[in-house]
């Protein structure tokens, strides 16, 4: 995360290269994750936005402000954080 942070995605993607099969299961969570939000931030599919963003429990701030137009992608963000909230 803090590679991520600091350097950006591509640092992270070197990161995962570079420990190939050694990485552990919580590291490729976490880099999965990643790749998901990077994903989203860049995507102009709103159905694989919404995919993501149910998946990995993405909250409104990860989805550009653009992509809440869809009625698909707020109904997921909404719910998530309605679960959260009752948590």
């Amino acid at each position: 995360m803090l590679k991520y942070a600091t350097n950006g995605m591509a640092s992270v993607d070197k990161f995962m290269e570079e420990l190939g099969d050694k990485a552990d299961d919580c590291v490729k969570e976490v880099f999965e994750y990643l790749q998901a939000v990077e994903t989203v931030k860049k995507s102009k599919d709103e159905h694989e936005v919404a995919r993501l963003v149910e998946k990995y429990r993405l909250m409104r701030e990860h989805v550009p402000t653009w992509m809440m137009n869809s009625k698909e992608v707020c109904d997921f963000v909404c719910l998530i954080c309605i679960v959260w909230r009752s948590l």
